[in-house]
């Protein structure tokens, strides 16, 4: 399983280099607060929006605090053959901590 830290996920988003973020939360944990540029897909209906997940750029799939998602990925690459995606360690939690902390108290 392929791990990016917040600090990275960061570095990539800050030099603009391309990259889906995809949030497993619930739509309204979503709504609460995400990452920006993240879009909502809930675990539930991941299933769903195969055809909206990308294959030729890096997918960065989070949940809260990075133990839902890599059982997303595993899934995605079995099933389906994504070779390009990575959890986000600790979830948004680590997001908040280290790089967003004004929604720490959001999560």
């Amino acid at each position: 399983m392929k791990m990016i830290s917040a600090r990275q996920l960061k570095e990539k988003l800050d030099k603009g280099e391309p990259v889906q973020i995809i949030d497993i939360r619930s739509s309204i944990d979503y709504e609460i607060c995400h990452i920006k540029k993240a879009v909502s897909m809930p675990n539930s209906k991941i299933g769903d929006n195969i055809d909206k997940i990308a294959r030729d750029i890096p997918v960065v799939i989070y949940c809260k605090y990075g133990i839902k998602s890599p059982t997303a990925i595993k899934h995605l690459e079995m099933e389906h053959g994504f070779r390009n995606l990575y959890t986000l360690e600790n979830g948004i939690y680590d997001w908040a901590k280290e790089v967003e902390r004004s929604i720490l108290n959001l999560i």
